[in-house]
């Protein structure tokens, strides 16, 4: 048995022994390089443990956090299931320097130094860090001593008598902007005057796949700004839904979909947006201030623009974080493999101006 308080070199130094050599994740594989990292791991069936995250209120913390302003219906757990939404790293309080956990987002670092967290004020404590499964991170070298972890994956499940709700000043503020920025333009008679739309490309990777996956599901699982946005739009009483934007770039169309579609065994003559406008509630979409699409040209006329068009205002453009794409086959002269490109966004419905502004 080891106490990580006043655990001894010779300790700590058995224990890294007992180890497997610790993988890390490089362009989707599992790789082993201890020139670049050399770290130890250890299965959950090969040691035993008198520390419960879950005890402890770890997880009540991380969850109040990551799942800021969702009431009755998600909570984070640490088994296993199918809705990882990211990690958690609990520092053990063993003297070491270095080590360093780097956080990259955005474009943004943040830099967690777990050699000063555990020894920080009068007595040795352990220390947490918590994040997104999509936040880029790495350990930078551990110089002397030796730096323990736990590390836990973290899941969603369902809570339905579960209420989270905390006051986190840095969600707070955003969702406090975002709101003051969407109402502004709300209340402007020029903005979408005939109505339209928010788009909302996403900030956070969600795992889907194009052929199985329902886009209401993903909805369940919107974090950090994603979901400060959607809260900003619901206090609004906008309505919101995650869509599916299938560009066609041989046309410079592109069309919004409630659902993925289902076009792999499909054999498609025209542009791929011509052939989604036969999709129920298809809508064929362009930037707010321009003129809409007059249906001529290769939708030959077969749609009428003005019930299925909608213009839409990017408050946050597409980034192609959240980028999909489907294969069919093409026939022009010949028929060939190609693909139709899409992204997942937010969208929030805007009356017209007539409506809304009363």
């Amino acid at each position: 048995m080891i106490d990580f308080t006043q655990a001894k070199d010779a300790q700590l130094e058995n224990l890294f022994k007992a180890c497997e050599a610790a993988t890390f994740g490089l362009e989707h594989k599992d790789v082993l390089d201890e020139s670049y990292r050399k770290a130890g791991k250890m299965d959950v069936d090969r040691f035993a443990m008198h520390f419960s995250p879950d005890n402890l209120g770890i997880v009540s913390v991380v969850s109040d956090f990551l799942l800021r302003g969702r009431t009755g219906q998600k909570t984070i757990n640490t088994p296993r299931s199918s809705s990882m939404i990211g990690s958690l790293v609990v520092v053990l309080p063993t003297s070491h320097e270095g080590g360093s956990l780097i956080l990259r987002d955005a474009g943004k670092e943040w830099s967690f130094d777990s050699a000063q967290a555990v020894k920080s004020g009068s007595t040795s404590s352990a220390a947490f860090v918590a994040f997104f499964s999509d936040v880029e991170h790495e350990v930078t070298t551990v110089t002397s001593g030796y730096r323990v972890t736990l590390t836990y994956n973290l899941y969603l499940k369902d809570a339905p008598n579960t209420s989270i709700s905390v006051q986190v000043s840095a969600y707070d503020k955003v969702e406090s902007q975002i709101k003051e920025a969407l109402a502004a333009h709300l209340k402007d008679p020029a903005f979408l005057p005939k109505g339209g739309a928010f788009g909302f490309g996403l900030a956070h990777r969600y795992p889907f796949n194009p052929n199985t996956t329902e886009l209401e599901d993903i909805e369940e699982y919107l974090k950090g700004t994603d979901a400060a946005i959607k809260r900003a739009c619901d206090s609004l009483s906008l309505t919101t839904a995650i869509k599916a934007v299938y560009r066609d770039d041989r046309y410079d169309d592109a069309v919004l979909l409630n659902s993925f579609a289902q076009i792999g065994t499909d054999e498609i003559e025209g542009g791929i947006a011509e052939y989604l406008m036969g999709f129920p509630g298809t809508k064929v979409i362009y930037n707010a201030g321009k003129k809409r699409p007059s249906g001529r040209g290769h939708f030959d006329g077969h749609f009428d623009m003005k019930s299925r068009s909608i213009p839409i205002a990017w408050a946050k453009p597409l980034e192609k974080v959240n980028g999909f794409r489907s294969s069919y086959i093409h026939y022009g002269n010949s028929a060939s493999l190609t693909y139709a490109y899409g992204e997942v966004c937010l969208v929030a419905l805007v009356d017209s101006a007539k409506e809304r502004i009363k």
